[in-house]
């Protein structure tokens, strides 16, 4: 992809799943590579696997360490990008159990969290009409389905501070997008529901008839914050094999 090469971007929730094959793939494409993550030792393995690269522990839920985050990274260089992978999920929720702590520590995380994020990059990442911000939502936010109330309401929020952030920026030289992923073969996916349901559950509801890869959502990630995807702005780029559109069955 071109424009990534030498470029340095910050991956917050980059120690797993979606957020490690972002970083990966940003590392593969020669670009310099920030992993932030909650889980700090894990952020430090996968920096060592990358040959070394800058790491940080960072709560996308706590307010305090979203500033002190890009503090650190700003004052270490010039920043040309930001992956936001970091969410959390309650699992199913009926609605009976849902009540408003839960509600606010999920929407803290995804929905409040991103905009502080969002918020704090744009102060500090390079003007120079390269700059490339990317929120990972999720279909679950256009496309919800019973007892899943307050994780699809929270990044449906998600969605929308994307979009409202990207329209206020346009024109200051950093563009900003969303990807919404449908069903991903992760870790957090994995210890919700075992890897056969989940490649049962996509084979029966997905139109392409599998789950994603967590290399396919990433590719998507590094083609926003690319070159190639200099005239996008203000785009939720929909990686779902289809689900969103219908289903299968």
């Amino acid at each position: 992809m071109r424009g990534l090469e030498g470029r340095r971007y910050l991956v917050c929730g980059g120690a797993s799943g979606l957020g490690e094959a972002t970083a990966v793939r940003l590392h593969e494409e020669g670009a310099r590579v920030i992993v932030a993550d909650r889980n700090v030792d894990a952020a430090r393995d996968l920096a060592e696997t990358l040959g070394g690269c800058e790491h940080f522990g960072y709560d996308q839920g706590d307010p305090a360490s979203v500033a002190a985050l890009f503090a650190a990274v700003s004052a270490a260089g010039e920043l040309n990008g930001v992956a936001l992978v970091a969410g959390v999920h309650p699992g199913t929720v009926p609605l009976d159990d849902v009540d408003p702590a839960r509600f606010r520590s999920v929407h803290d995380v995804n929905a409040l969290g991103i905009l502080l994020s969002l918020q704090e990059a744009a102060r500090v990442v390079a003007k120079d009409d390269r700059s490339s911000l990317v929120v990972v939502g999720s279909v679950a936010g256009i496309r919800p389905v019973a007892r899943n109330a307050i994780y699809a309401s929270s990044k449906a929020s998600a969605q929308a501070i994307t979009r409202s952030v990207a329209l206020e920026l346009a024109g200051t030289g950093i563009r900003v997008n969303s990807v919404l992923p449908g069903s991903a073969i992760t870790p957090l996916a994995v210890s919700q529901s075992s890897l056969e349901a989940i490649r049962e559950d996509a084979a029966r509801i997905i139109p392409i008839r599998r789950a994603a890869e967590a290399s396919e959502v990433a590719s998507a990630i590094c083609f926003l914050l690319s070159d190639d995807a200099s005239y996008v702005t203000a785009t939720d780029l929909i990686v779902d094999g289809g689900l969103a559109a219908g289903s299968a069955s």
